[in-house]
């Protein structure tokens, strides 16, 4: 009887250690899902854009009064199509930004627009 006794806590024993485990490695599984969680949303690089100095505008070169609110060109897309994720001065940055999109598989494309007489490259993505 004492031996079925012992055999029985002995028994007990290691279910008990089964699940101690058991609980030990999901929780080493739960913080690898973690750490892998983490560096995927790791930040991105940061883009190195093209600056070019240009020559500051002289009073005489502006005009009077501020023209006109600058209407959009026909070709550019409806406003719910997709998102504008930065408005740039130089193309080259422009399309710096738009293949850092292109390489991470998301759909992007530069339009180009007239802000104050000037020239603006928009980028726009669709997710």
């Amino acid at each position: 009887a004492e031996r079925r006794e012992a055999e029985r806590v002995a028994a007990a024993r290691a279910r008990e250690a089964e699940r101690r485990a058991e609980a030990q490695a999901a929780a080493r599984r739960a913080e690898a899902a973690r750490r892998a969680e983490a560096q995927a949303a790791a930040p991105l690089p940061r883009l190195e854009l093209i600056a070019r100095s240009e020559a500051p505008v002289t009073g005489a070169a502006r005009p009077a009064s501020p023209p006109a609110a600058q209407p959009r060109p026909a070709s550019a897309p409806p406003a719910g199509a997709g998102s504008i994720v930065g408005s740039f001065a130089l193309q080259e940055n422009a399309f710096a930004v738009r293949d850092q999109f292109r390489s991470q598989n998301v759909r992007a494309a530069v339009e180009r627009t007239v802000v104050n007489e000037r020239p603006m490259y928009q980028v726009r993505v669709w997710r």
